[in-house]
């Protein structure tokens, strides 16, 4: 039986929430907890990072709780999850526009999707202060030669540059 992707992220996110970060495919990933609190643009303090579905050449789900982005001119720039100053582990996501637009995806196992030039299904923005991305179904190339990935999850940022 198949749960609706909110029941999946709600319920990753809340075991997300009180170890670090949680991907479930076919192995576990674990990272510690930040030692601070993450925040937004003019220091108000968030609970960041967010969820993905993923499935195709691999298939799971992912949570952070923790997530960088860059700002220049009023539009998000890049993202980063989790927040390389709190953990280098994969599994992660990045996604910018600095080089042409594009995401990469790290997988627990070393497995990495990505694609450069525009992506469709990718919409990021601010309200009240908070920056956020989404995803929706949005295809990332296996350099390997394998099957794609889709990417379908919304990632808030907890620390915001720029």
């Amino acid at each position: 039986m198949r749960r609706p992707l909110v029941t999946v992220i709600a319920a990753v996110v809340t075991g997300a929430l009180l170890s670090g970060c949680v991907a479930t495919a076919t192995s576990s990933h674990r990272s510690a907890s930040p030692s601070s609190s993450p925040t937004a643009s003019g220091g108000v303090a968030i609970a960041g990072g967010g969820g993905i579905e993923y499935a195709g050449g691999a298939g799971g789900t992912v949570a952070w709780t923790t997530a960088a982005c860059t700002v220049a001119n009023g539009r998000l720039t890049a993202m980063t999850t989790p927040d390389p100053r709190q953990s280098t582990d994969a599994p992660s996501l990045s996604y910018a526009i600095t080089d042409g637009d594009g995401a990469r995806f790290a997988l627990p196992d070393g497995r990495v999707f990505s694609r450069g030039g525009t992506l469709d299904g990718v919409v990021a923005g601010e309200h009240r202060g908070v920056w956020s991305i989404a995803f929706a179904s949005t295809e990332l190339d296996d350099p390997a030669g394998g099957a794609a990935v889709t990417v379908s999850g919304t990632i808030t940022c907890s620390r915001v540059a720029g």
